[in-house]
């Protein structure tokens, strides 16, 4: 731009009269109006039917000299209008018909314009809107339809060529369906040919299925003789073995072995009777302290009836840099395959404190349900009074509802599932009850706050 700011500075120079500059354009004032037409000037003007969008070369071409003509010396004064656009690298269109205006309104602005500008700066209708010789609107109204004639015969062409692309692609879509409908034909053929070789198989097979049906039969036939032989010969055998026996009861001597045998079987059977009311003490004792361990809430390590300790739950390792309270240990514990015990109303009354009771159930069921499909979670959701209207209503596919029943609460069933859960079944805890985060923990179980995991099913 630097040639076009000398060669405007130049026609500034010979053009503008000495107190035009000091003065501005802003000086230089026109009434005008707008008609159906184009600008209507009350001075005698003519009308021009010429649209802004004809006009865009020649306004940017005022607004980009404005804008190198401010940083001369002395300033080059342009219409105050302009100011506005000159930091924008393209003029809006909405702005077009104002700064048409102003530039109209600066005849002298205008006229050095119409100078300065050039065919490879402004086109012709621009240069004849800036310079306004004698009869420049018809030559630019002549123009106008020629752009406009040139822009329509565009237009259609671009409609012809994309119509011809439209019909090539119909034209090879066309091929293309008729030959896959030709493949699909030959494949059909192909496998009618396969389902007759299948056929023939399968009779085939059929013929060996009926042999060997036969065969096993014939020898489920043989055994049943052979185990009815074995049987003869066994019986044979044990009345052998009486007459034996009865042989040697004559002797002395097994007379006397068999009484001391007969004795000591009694002394036997008795201690055998007193080992096996001992066994039933200590199981009616076991079930006692199972029952006061679920009372309690803590799980208790149980001696059974060999004596050795029952096993204890082992809680789930977090994978290492994964800190315990974070969002990874979280999706980490829901994840891992481990049964997933929810405290009901401990989420809900967190997370929906404003909501009834019902649409806090049915929303906990529902975000629970979508986690359940989306991650395969083993969840099972714990509510406060089995007779709640509408508890047993809805049947769901994933996870499992369940109420505490009536003098209990819901803790007392989080702790009893837990109890009852084999200790080999990692568990999470859903809760942020502190006594009953202190049990589960104390039975081995994982535990995970409310709130992260109403996030992590809405997530």
């Amino acid at each position: 731009m630097q040639s076009l700011a000398d060669e405007s500075f130049h026609v500034w120079r010979v053009w503008a009269p000495d107190d035009w500059i000091t003065n501005g354009c802003s000086s230089q004032e026109h009434s005008f109006e707008m008609s159906a037409e184009g600008l209507r000037y009350p001075d005698g003007m003519s009308t021009v039917e010429i649209e802004h969008r004809h006009l865009r070369s020649a306004i940017e071409f005022a607004v980009e000299m404005a804008r190198i003509g401010q940083k001369a010396r002395p300033a080059l004064a342009f219409p105050q209008e302009l100011k506005s656009v000159l930091s924008q690298k393209r003029v809006p269109t909405a702005t077009l018909g104002r700064l048409r205006r102003a530039i109209e309104a600066a005849t002298e602005f205008r006229r050095v314009l119409g100078v300065a500008a050039t065919p490879e700066l402004v086109d012709e209708i621009g240069r004849l809107w800036l310079a306004q010789p004698e009869g420049w609107e018809a030559k630019a109204l002549d123009l106008v339809k020629q752009a406009d004639a040139v822009e329509t015969q565009r237009a259609e062409a671009n409609e012809l060529r994309k119509e011809q692309r439209r019909r090539e692609a119909a034209e090879q879509a066309a091929i293309r369906s008729r030959t896959e409908v030709a493949v699909a034909m030959a494949r059909v053929s192909e496998l009618e040919g396969d389902m007759a070789a299948l056929r023939e198989e399968h009779e085939r097979v059929q013929s060996e299925v009926a042999h060997l049906r036969n065969e096993i039969h014939e020898a489920r036939t043989e055994a049943r003789h052979e185990r009815d032989r074995t049987s003869a010969a066994r019986q044979e055998v044990a009345r052998l073995t009486v007459e034996l026996e009865s042989e040697r009861s004559q002797l002395g001597e097994v007379e006397t072995l068999r009484d001391q045998a007969l004795s000591e079987r009694t002394q036997q059977a008795v201690e055998t009777h007193q080992l096996i009311e001992a066994v039933e003490a200590a199981r009616r004792l076991l079930a006692q302290l199972e029952e006061v361990a679920e009372r309690a809430g803590v799980r208790q390590a149980v001696r059974d009836a060999s004596g050795r300790m029952a096993a204890a739950r082992n809680p789930l390792a977090l994978p290492g840099g994964v800190l315990g309270d974070s969002e990874l240990a979280t999706d980490y514990l829901l994840r891992s395959g481990a049964l997933v015990i929810v405290d009901g109303y401990n989420v809900t009354k967190l997370v929906w404190p404003s909501e009834e009771l019902v649409t806090q159930r049915e929303r906990l069921i529902d975000v629970a349900e979508a986690a359940a499909q989306r991650t395969g979670a083993d969840i099972v959701i714990v509510f406060d009074g089995a007779d709640v209207v509408g508890a047993h209503t809805r049947r769901r596919r994933m996870i499992r509802v369940l109420y505490s029943e009536e003098g209990s609460i819901a803790d007392d069933l989080i702790r009893r599932e837990v109890n009852r859960t084999p200790v080999d079944r990692p568990i999470v805890v859903v809760t942020n009850d502190g006594e009953v985060i202190r049990d589960v923990r104390a039975m081995g179980a994982n535990t995970v706050g409310s709130s992260a995991f109403a996030n992590w099913c809405r997530n």
